[in-house]
């Protein structure tokens, strides 16, 4: 209770808040910093380590905790693909104090950028499965197909945001500087 904020005694955090508000913000925030022209330079290597290295390190975690645990695997593959998702910023950090060179620190920040939308993709469709009462795991085929629909779909739409707002802030900042 605190009686000097009463707006925020019937504010709540809900998934949606998170997934459609504060995560689109750090990813923005993140794509910032990185060096666009660096990242297309190294675009299949920073994907190849983003989807497969995903894919890999839920199932290890997955196939780890059913067989440790006894879970239903549906269950620890959801749980997988939550903690598989990688954070650079102690990495980058720690790359910059060295001087590591630029093409590394930008394969560990696109993978981690790619990383996050590929877990967000698997974590959203593993969830379905494990709340969809008829679901088996012969249904599960199709999801291949689907998770490359919203995974590329994600990043069209992300590549037509981009671009909108680039050219937004460009007649801004032209505006401001013929004022």
């Amino acid at each position: 209770y605190i009686p000097f904020f009463p707006l925020l005694k019937n504010f709540h955090i809900t998934s949606e808040l998170v997934l459609f508000v504060f995560l689109p913000a750090l990813i923005f925030e993140a794509s910032l910093k990185i060096d666009a022209r660096e990242l297309l330079k190294n675009i299949w290597p920073v994907l190849l380590l983003a989807i497969p290295g995903m894919l890999i390190s839920m199932l290890l975690v997955g196939i780890g905790l059913w067989f440790t645990l006894d879970v239903d695997i549906a269950v620890a593959l959801l749980f997988g693909a939550l903690i598989s998702a990688t954070d650079p910023v102690a990495v980058v950090a720690i790359f910059k104090n060295l001087g590591i060179s630029k093409r590394l620190t930008v394969l560990v920040e696109g993978e981690s950028l790619f990383n996050d939308a590929t877990a967000i993709v698997l974590f959203n469709m593993i969830l379905a499965m494990v709340l969809t009462p008829q679901f088996s795991y012969s249904n599960a085929l199709p999801a291949i197909p689907e998770f490359f629909r919203v995974f590329l779909g994600g990043i069209g739409v992300g590549v037509v945001v981009a671009l909108l707002m680039s050219e937004l802030m460009v007649r801004l900042n032209h505006e401001d500087s013929s004022a």
